[in-house]
């Protein structure tokens, strides 16, 4: 009787421990509810289920060379549910998932609660593992299972290793040995549990023997790694040096995320480094010498643990989108803080240290515990979207007769955001992408539909880029008269992220359906097609009719605007026409250089994208539009614009050389009435007529700046780019202010202007400060660079001079 009444005292004492656990698996649960019958997507239906589908059991169990992981375990789990039900079912998989998120919530509680003694340091490490940002992928999507596995059986493992500790009998042992191996065979990265526990025992100061002891468990994964090298040689290569030390600051993020909200935004890696150092030196002067030491460490030295085969063996880019991938080690990272919040607490309030202590305290749990929860929101509603993108496609693919055609336009392959819902949204964690990643690239629509317990029918992805959606897709790139034509032959829909919808077009273009603002929008675009060239557009272009190849005609070309400055952008339009015989398709490039003869832009791309020459009707004139950003180092002056077209196999049909003539720069003509109020008429080298001029003042004082403004006329074109001078000179010819350079800032070089276009050109002087009063004359003129040799005067008497002297003097005032 003695002994039960002491169990049940023992048992009410530990009670609230054990509630308050629970409490931390039941957050889960509630917080992450709506997950519950999220659909599949990205991983899931290519890889895990047809797997599980597609293999026998014994075939899933062994480490065969088709596999680039070997995780049996998981595969096996979804294969037994396969097999029970025939379909891969959202409610029983992702309860899967619920279920074991919420477990390790609690055993990871229960576990640093045995370990260490403390009530306190158990409830915390439960708490925050529950609002842990990073395990809201793990929660919502099936595809990390594999991670959430893994930490399962390794909490179950430091459970069943403990009592092994307190009652060495057999039977612990095995558990102990059969979870480890479990976890071993789940994920890869459990192989670092024996590591840990050795240094576990060694902050622990523990018995050597009870060390030696320990050492049996490496013989699991030791096992493991050698089947995996034997069977799966080819896994993953270890990054470069760089590429290591890159994924650094972004793993270190899983690690200080409760304070990462609180950094600018766009802050840079090494923000987080410094802010690294700053967490590991405070928190070791914190907790200096007391029990929560080693407590802390543990926790470092477990996530350091967990993270290294991240760090060292995956690509940065996947490391920095991939935030599931923390969660094997957040029990770590939980700790991690718990003892620092641990550290910081007092029960009693006797000193202002004691009380500054406390409050420290509560402000990190309370950054450790509120923080996530946009993130967390954020991460639900993301997934919310996919998941109805995903069930929408797989009910219609459902619906739609088998003997129809299906398309879909514009499926993504990932997405970052919706443009029009958000547009504020701020990511916490500055080096981690935010990526919704639907279907990869070794996937496809059929297999998604199929594994989210659709029809395995054929179904076209397809990507039209004149919907200017703002995610990255997948599929084959179709034409807006493609399209078109499509909507006869089949059912299209197409994605609306914004809305995480499908736009039927066939219903909409028959007027089937009522279309909003934004189906009109789309449908506008297709109904007439952006590469047929319409009329206006022929009208204002002058024509070519150039031959290309055999059956193919470039019949003109433009670009607008023709003049633009470094840094803005020229769009040039190609307008073609086939007739008998046209080649299959082509492909044009489009090389922009500058005065100089250096390439400043190329582009290449196909004559229209998403349909073939071949496909081309022959009384339309197509269109190619192709734009060209010019950089913002471009030098000023004529530029040129070279057109190749060539076959798809890469044999050139034609080369026009020179095709378009542009400006960098900006013309600068005068408006239609305006005259300048200085005449004059003088020719330079039988090419440029200066027929007029302006003066900013023509009484100035020392120090002030005279602009003065020359309006020119071409009579005939140049080629040539030539330097206008203009001096300001004394009674006795002395120079005592000039400004040399080409017309208009060099923004309208002469080799540009048009014959019989008045161009305005201005130059301003700066006058000394210590310029004599009096009177002074101005000359100007024009020379070749860099030879200096000026250009010739022709004067009214006949005669020639290198330069020409303006007729109104400049008077020069005394201070």
């Amino acid at each position: 009787m003695h002994f039960w009444a002491a169990r049940l005292k023992t048992a009410l004492r530990r009670a609230p421990v054990v509630v308050t656990l629970l409490g931390g698996a039941l957050l889960v649960l509630v917080l992450y509810a709506r997950a519950w019958h999220f659909a599949f997507w990205y991983d899931d239906p290519i890889l895990h289920f047809r797997q599980a589908a597609s293999y026998r059991v014994i075939q899933l169990a062994l480490p065969l060379e088709a596999w680039t992981h070997y995780r049996p375990v998981g595969l096996l789990l979804v294969r037994v549910v396969y097999g029970f039900t025939k379909s891969f079912r959202p409610g029983i998989l992702h309860g899967i998932v619920l279920f074991m998120a919420a477990a390790n919530t609690f055993l990871a509680g229960l576990v640093v609660w045995q370990r260490t003694r403390s009530q306190l340091l158990g409830v915390l490490v439960s708490l925050i593992l529950a609002l842990n940002p990073f395990a809201a992928r793990v929660a919502t999507n099936f595809m990390p299972f594999f991670h959430n596995l893994a930490l399962f059986f390794t909490l179950i493992f430091f459970v069943a290793h403990w009592q092994v500790r307190r009652k060495p009998v057999w039977i612990w042992r095995v558990v102990a040995y059969g979870v480890l191996a479990l976890a071993v065979l789940s994920h890869e990265n459990a192989s670092v549990v024996p590591v840990a526990l050795l240094i576990f025992n060694v902050l622990e100061r523990a018995p050597r023997a009870r060390i030696l002891s320990d050492l049996q468990y490496a013989a699991v994964p030791a096992l493991y790694l050698l089947v995996w090298w034997l069977w799966v040689p080819k896994v993953t290569d270890s990054n470069t040096l760089a590429a290591t030390l890159r994924n650094v600051p972004v793993v270190l993020q899983y690690l200080l995320y409760p304070l990462l909200p609180l950094l600018p935004e766009g802050s840079q890696p090494v923000h987080v480094l410094l802010l690294a150092a700053l967490v590991l030196v405070g928190g070791a002067l914190l907790l200096g010498r007391s029990r929560w030491m080693g407590v802390w460490l543990a926790a470092i030295v477990w996530f350091g643990l967990a993270a290294a085969p991240e760090v060292v063996l995956l690509d940065p880019d996947y490391v920095s989108h991939s935030t599931y991938l923390g969660y094997y080690g957040a029990t770590g990272v939980a700790l991690f803080w718990a003892a620092l919040i641990a550290g910081c607490w007092r029960w009693t309030l006797r000193s202002v240290r004691g009380v500054l202590l406390t409050v420290l305290g509560v402000g990190v749990l309370a950054l450790a515990l509120l923080t996530p929860w946009g993130y967390i929101r954020q991460t639900l509603t993301d997934d919310t979207c996919n998941s109805l993108m995903v069930r929408s496609m797989r009910d219609i693919a459902l619906n739609t007769p088998a003997d129809e055609n299906l398309a879909f336009v514009n499926l993504p392959f990932y997405w970052a955001e919706r443009p029009g819902i958000d547009e504020t949204r701020r990511n916490p964690y500055p080096l981690f992408r935010t990526v919704n990643i639907v279907i990869p690239p070794y996937s496809d629509a059929q297999t998604l539909v199929w594994g989210n317990g659709g029809p395995f029918r054929k179904i076209a992805a397809l990507r039209y880029n004149g919907f200017k959606p703002s995610w990255v897709t997948t599929g084959d790139e179709i034409s807006a008269s493609n399209l078109q034509a499509l909507v006869e032959k089949a059912q299209v829909y197409v994605l609306d992220l914004d809305h995480c919808r499908f736009i039927h077009l066939n219903a909409h273009l028959t007027n089937a359906q009522p279309a909003d603002a934004q189906v009109t929008a789309l449908l506008e675009l297709i109904e007439v097609p952006p590469e047929w060239a319409l009329e206006e557009e022929l009208a204002a272009c002058s024509p070519l009719n150039l031959p290309v190849g055999e059956g193919l005609s470039l019949t003109c070309a433009q670009a607008l605007p023709p003049a633009a400055l470094p840094g803005e952008t020229i769009t040039l339009s190609l307008f073609w026409r086939v007739q008998e015989h046209p080649p299959a398709d082509a492909r044009v490039r489009t090389i922009l250089r500058d005065r100089y003869g250096n390439v400043l832009v190329e582009r290449e791309g196909a004559l229209v994208a998403g349909l073939s020459v071949a496909g081309w009707q022959r009384e339309r004139t197509y269109k190619t539009v192709v734009v060209l950003d010019l950089p913002k180092e471009a030098s000023l002056g004529s530029a040129t614009i070279d057109v190749v077209v060539s076959a798809t196999d890469g044999a050139i049909l034609a080369e026009f050389p020179d095709m378009v003539g542009v400006l960098i720069g900006q013309s600068s003509q005068i408006g239609a009435g305006e005259t300048p109020r200085y005449a004059a008429s003088t020719l330079f080298s039988d090419t440029l007529r200066l027929f007029g001029y302006d003066l900013s003042a023509v009484d100035v004082e020392p120090g002030d700046s005279l602009k003065v403004t020359l309006v020119w006329q071409a009579e005939q074109a140049t080629a040539e780019n030539w330097v206008v001078f203009v001096h300001l000179l004394d009674q006795g010819g002395v120079l005592v202010a000039q400004h040399d350079g080409e017309p208009n800032a060099g923004q309208y070089p002469t080799s540009a202007w048009v014959v019989g276009e008045p161009v305005r050109d201005a130059h301003v002087l700066e006058l000394p400060e210590s310029l004599p009063a009096g009177e002074y004359r101005l000359v100007m003129g024009m020379y070749r660079w860099p030879s200096l040799e000026r250009l010739t005067v022709a004067e009214l008497d006949g005669s020639h001079a290198d330069m020409l002297v303006l007729s109104q003097p400049i008077r020069v005032r005394a201070r």
